[in-house]
């Protein structure tokens, strides 16, 4: 078989472990309805360490490293644990059409407040020298004004 021809099957393989962990995130948005729905914390560090212990023997019996194994189940938790609690704050949102303002919302931290506010039902508006398109941005905190229900500032400590 060619180079060519295996980098295909490869990247067929790569798809399909793709479709496999969207199908995981589905199960896991239903678990997390369920978490939600029953008062359960989104957190189980028995389930988490039975999917571990679980992921290890199975690599083993397969000839792959259990390490590997954990490393990538453990990545797999993290991330779902992070978007049952986005979609528990999504499902909680209280902002119900109020105003908020992120400055430096081009940011890392920026963002991640810009995703949280809009999540929550803020209209979030962002004022920072890097915004690139005008929709409800601003390229300076000035030219924003101070008529929101909350203003985050999210600037690097040495600018602010």
């Amino acid at each position: 078989m060619s180079l060519k021809e295996l980098r295909k099957r490869l990247s067929n393989l790569d798809k399909k472990l793709l479709n496999t962990i969207a199908e995981r995130q589905r199960i896991l948005s239903q678990i997390g309805l369920e978490k939600r729905n029953n008062s359960l914390p989104p957190r189980d560090y028995e389930r988490e360490k039975i999917v571990l212990d679980m992921a290890r023997e199975y690599a083993k019996s397969k000839g792959i490293n259990p390490n590997l194994a954990e490393d990538i189940f453990t990545l797999l938790i993290h991330s779902s644990l992070t978007h049952q609690e986005q979609e528990r704050v999504a499902a909680e949102g209280k902002g119900d059409g109020q105003k908020a303002l992120v400055i430096g919302g081009e940011g890392k931290m920026g963002k991640w407040f810009v995703n949280f506010f809009r999540s929550q039902g803020f209209i979030t508006y962002i004022a920072d020298p890097r915004s690139k398109t005008a929709d409800s941005n601003f390229y300076t905190f000035e030219e924003a004004g101070t008529d929101y229900d909350v203003i985050v500032v999210a600037t690097p400590i040495a600018e602010s």
